[in-house]
Formats: C-alpha cells, structure tokens, sequence
C-alpha cells in the first residue's frame, strides 16, 4: 500500500493567491487536481485574496449563464414547432447544435409521431 504525499497546504494557498488554476498548482506541486480543490476548499476562508478570487470566478460563471440562457431566449421558436409541442427540444437542440439542425431534429419527431398515429 503506498503512503499518502505530505501536502504542503500553504504552499498550495499561496500559488492560489498568486492567480494559479488549480490544474497549473497541481502540476506544480505533483498532486492531483482534486486534491488541489479540496485543500482550496478547506482554506477558502482563512485567505482573503483566494476567497475575492473565488466570488469573482462565481459572478463570471453566473454572468455567463444570463447570457447564454438570453441566448437561448432569443431564438425564434417557428408556430409549427410549437402546435407540435417541441418547443424545449427546438431550444435544446439549437442551443448544443444550432437552429437547422434543431429544425431537422423537429421535423424528424413530427414525422416520427405521424407514423406512429
């Protein structure tokens, strides 16, 4: 059974603090990245320039998603996928792969439904 590395965790905190990802700390120290996470995690609030940096990761993250969910919004939904009742696999599917492909995905399930009948 192999015996688990001593972490240096100040060490870790303080190449956190300097702005290094957890990949590049983990690199750099010869641990894995998770391990660099749960160590993160445990300090997060004994190290104020790490927690700043985390709450501004956090508004970037939920900034993102307003804007890919504004996105998602701003597609135009056309009437026959509606009446057809598709319109959150038209969105999905325009989301991921965009909006021909989300209307051949739409005509292939109204087809699908119709030889089901």
């Amino acid at each position: 059974m192999t015996s688990r590395k001593i972490v240096d965790e100040a060490a870790i905190i303080a190449l956190l603090e300097k702005g290094g990802s957890y990949m590049e700390v983990a690199v750099e120290v010869g641990l894995s990245e998770g391990r660099v996470a749960r160590v993160a995690a445990r300090h997060s609030e004994s190290s104020p320039a790490f927690r700043e940096r985390l709450i501004a990761h956090r508004a970037a993250r939920a900034k993102h998603a307003r804007k890919m969910l504004a996105a998602i919004n701003a597609v135009q939904v056309p009437g026959w996928v509606k009446r057809a009742g598709l319109e959150s696999d038209f969105r999905d599917t325009a989301r991921d792969f965009g909006e021909d492909a989300a209307l051949r995905h739409c005509r292939r399930m109204t087809a699908e439904m119709r030889a089901a009948a």
